[in-house]
């Protein structure tokens, strides 16, 4: 993304009012990359890369 990467936005979501609850994923390459997703509020980390059926998997488990 040009402007703002992933963790950035995932801040600025959490940080709205009607978005505070808002369950965020976050998906990087690295345990560094995991730690800056939990820090920017995310509640699930996918390492890159990832196939669809891995991606539905930490979806369905959120939702639960």
């Amino acid at each position: 993304m040009p402007r703002m990467d992933g963790y950035e936005i995932a801040k600025k979501i959490k940080k709205l009012e009607e978005h505070k609850t808002t369950q965020v994923v976050t998906a990087s390459v690295g345990r560094s990359a995991m730690t800056q997703g939990f820090s920017s509020g995310a509640i699930a980390f996918i390492n890159k890369p990832f196939t669809a059926k891995k991606f539905l998997t930490v979806v369905q488990t959120i939702i639960r």
